[in-house]
């Protein structure tokens, strides 16, 4: 049985419910007005996204108010792991960004979302001039996107954008202006760009050297070294490379053998091959461009040479292994080297050629191989005359940002060209009120966010300043993490899902995996561990006085590193004994369900509200008095270079990473009973205490 694209491959584990962090409170003033109020447990009830039995599931093992649960990871994948991402709650409609499989055509070649950087060089569109030209990457930003992407697709184009992204078009003719608008504004029946020539200044490389180097990469290899060798059997090109041998280098030596390889052409016929010999003469002009692989086409070359150059190195290649007809079109073939294939889409684009990869092929006697289908000189556009497809996606998404506000990219091996990110790198496309004057970002004239006052809203593009944005200071954004997990002792397969905006507990979780990453170098999937929900004092920006509040933390307080190590391994066992493979989880076989993103975290307030309002946990006098008794046992005497610690999580990997020093081993150094007890106390003070405890340790032992 064959497997389904896109059925087979996509299978995703289903999804219980929501654990949340938070109630539903009511006002005070008599409003009725409900506001999310964070608690100090996990709080589960059945809801819209939380069926009735599973929320009795969880109520039979943790009880109404738990603080701690059991839960372990699904994968090892990191695009499964806590992920940060900017989340407007009201005020915009999304990221402006492309999906993570795109990639953007560099002087470097084809780059992916982690490999280009600021710096980078870039074809980019002027839509003012209509000109082509190479510009450096300003910025490049990558974010979590859960919601509705538009996928643009052709027989030559696929392009997955936000809805918001920006997208160059035109609705008529050549001679129509480009224009710039979001996608999902984009009208049916539009004309997108696909490629166009930069100009650049003349390679030092003469125009032969370069044919001379399409024939060894396209039918060329080492012979007998130190030869290099070309083997030609059509006779037209056998005159063709005689002639351009004797031009360039003054000799040409060949030699004439039966072809044993089949028929060299479309008819019956066995042709004879004639094979030339490149000496060391040759040699020494060709290899410092060729390099190690005489079948790629050298990247100095793509990164550097002029339109035109480039064109007669694309012609030749298309001699030795292309083909043209009136039904197909130019046709390159590259066989079984996706390499390749990639370097002469790049040729093809740089010289403003449309093109298309399809491959690895499946056919009989092509199994495995590619081939780049070249579009003729005059159709450069993408002709998109159906509504693009919309679909849910949960992911990375990304872009960069370049002058002239436009760039070459390309998906699933279809090239096209496509808007940038603005200002700080997004923008988003904003609910705004005209007729009202309120709080905007700098640049943008009038107006402000709408509100359920706002008579005739408008979508407007605006730039994304963060932390800096009104919206973010006003909190209606902020930085939003889900967390997917299983819960191994509650009935039902599948995952939860937590969501909170809490500045401490994303640290926290952030800094926790990446302890148990370390850890555990086997993968951290699978391995039973303890979710809780703990205080901590903190002290919001501009406030004199302190305040508790209950975050999420991974810490292992109760175990030792080797009891981790175990159950890693007992992990290990059972995937062996169930027929896999016992070494490190690179990823996992069922992907978690799609983000749930309809709601407002419960936490979205929590840790900037000030005393005791909606949030915050106060601590009770046991708890006072124990942090003040653990503060004062501390020295306060703390060296200079003594590290700085952000969480507990930083202190016990610094400690283990360092002093080969584990949980219990801190804790017992330090005095304190749990893990809990570090909480809120000077980190520092912590540390020089257990080094001092350790010192003195060591020399008792030595003594």
């Amino acid at each position: 049985m064959s497997p389904v694209k896109n059925v087979s491959d996509r299978r995703r584990l289903p999804r219980i419910g929501k654990i949340h962090l938070g109630v539903k409170a009511t006002a005070k003033d008599g409003s009725g007005k409900q506001y999310p109020k964070a608690v100090a447990w996990f709080e589960v009830h059945g809801d819209d996204t939380t069926p009735m039995e599973a929320a009795a599931a969880f109520l039979d093992v943790y009880g109404e108010k738990p603080e701690e649960i059991d839960v372990v990871f699904i994968s090892n994948d990191p695009k499964h792991l806590p992920d940060p991402w900017y989340k407007a709650y009201g005020g915009s409609t999304g990221l402006v960004c492309l999906s993570d499989d795109t990639e953007i055509l560099t002087r470097r070649g084809w780059l992916g979302i982690d490999d280009i950087a600021n710096g980078d060089v870039v074809v980019a569109l002027d839509t003012q001039e209509n000109v082509w030209r190479e510009e450096e990457v300003q910025q490049t930003v990558a974010f979590r996107h859960v919601g509705q992407m538009l996928r643009y697709r052709t027989r030559s184009l696929d392009a997955l954008v936000t809805p918001d992204h920006r997208m160059v078009y035109k609705t008529h003719g050549r001679a129509s202006p480009w224009t710039v608008a979001p996608a999902a504004s984009l009208p049916v029946n539009v004309r997108l760009p696909s490629c166009g020539a930069a100009a650049r200044p003349e390679m030092d490389i003469d125009d032969d050297l370069l044919r001379v180097l399409a024939w060894v990469i396209t039918d060329g290899g080492y012979g007998p070294k130190p030869y290099l060798a070309i083997y030609q059997a059509k006779p037209h090109f056998v005159r063709e490379i005689t002639d351009l041998l004797q031009r360039r280098f003054g000799r040409v030596r060949c030699a004439t053998r039966q072809n044993n390889g089949g028929p060299s052409n479309r008819s019956a016929v066995v042709l004879p091959i004639t094979k030339f010999y490149l000496g060391a003469d040759e040699i020494r002009e060709c290899m410092p461009w060729l390099g190690e692989d005489v079948k790629q086409i050298p990247r100095q070359i793509l990164a550097s040479a002029s339109p035109r150059q480039l064109r007669v190195l694309f012609d030749e290649m298309l001699k030795g292994d292309g083909s043209q007809s009136p039904s197909h079109g130019i046709r390159f073939y590259a066989g079984k080297s996706k390499r390749l294939a990639d370097s002469f889409q790049e040729l093809a684009t740089r010289i403003g050629q449309r093109s298309s990869i399809n491959g690895p092929l499946r056919g009989k006697g092509q199994l495995g191989q590619f081939v780049v289908g070249v579009a003729r000189n005059q159709e450069k556009i993408h002709l998109m005359k159906h509504a693009p497809e919309s679909r849910l996606y949960a992911g990375r998404v990304w872009c960069i940002s370049v002058k002239s506000g436009t760039f070459v990219a390309r998906r699933h091996g279809r090239v096209f060209t496509t808007g940038n990110c603005k200002g700080n790198g997004e923008t988003a496309l904003a609910r705004w009120d005209l007729a009202r004057d309120g709080q905007r970002p700098p640049g943008v004239e009038g107006g402000t966010w709408m509100t359920t006052q706002t008579k005739e809203p408008v979508r407007l593009e605006i730039p994304c300043l963060a932390e800096e944005c009104p919206m973010m200071q006003a909190k209606k954004c902020r930085i939003v993490m889900n967390l997917q997990v299983m819960l191994p002792e509650v009935r039902g397969i599948g995952v939860w899902q937590i969501d909170t905006s809490s500045y401490n507990t994303i640290h926290n979780i952030l800094d926790n995996v990446e302890m148990l990453k370390i850890a555990l170098p086997g993968g951290i999937a699978g391995v039973p561990l303890k979710l809780r929900r703990v205080p901590m004092r903190v002290h919001p920006e501009g406030e004199a006085k302190a305040k508790t509040v209950h975050v999420l933390e991974l810490a292992q307080p109760n175990v030792t590193y080797n009891e981790l190590i175990e159950a890693r391994q007992a992990v290990q066992v059972k995937m062996l004994e169930a027929g896999g493979e016992a070494g490190p989880i690179q990823g996992n076989i069922l992907a978690p369900p799609e983000i749930i993103d309809t709601e407002t975290p419960d936490n979205l307030q929590e840790e900037s509200d000030v005393d005791v309002e909606p949030g915050e946990v106060p601590m009770s006098d046991e708890e006072k008095q124990e942090a003040t008794s653990a503060a004062e046992e501390m020295d306060p005497q703390v060296p200079k270079d003594t590290p700085k610690f952000e969480t507990v999580g930083d202190l016990l990997t610094f400690c283990w990473q360092k002093h080969a020093l584990d949980s219990t081993e801190v804790l017992k150094y330090s005095g304190l009973a749990d893990i809990d007890a570090m909480v809120g106390l000077n980190l520092q003070h912590v540390y020089v205490k257990v080094m001092r405890k350790l010192e003195a340790a060591q020399e008792g032992a030595a003594s």
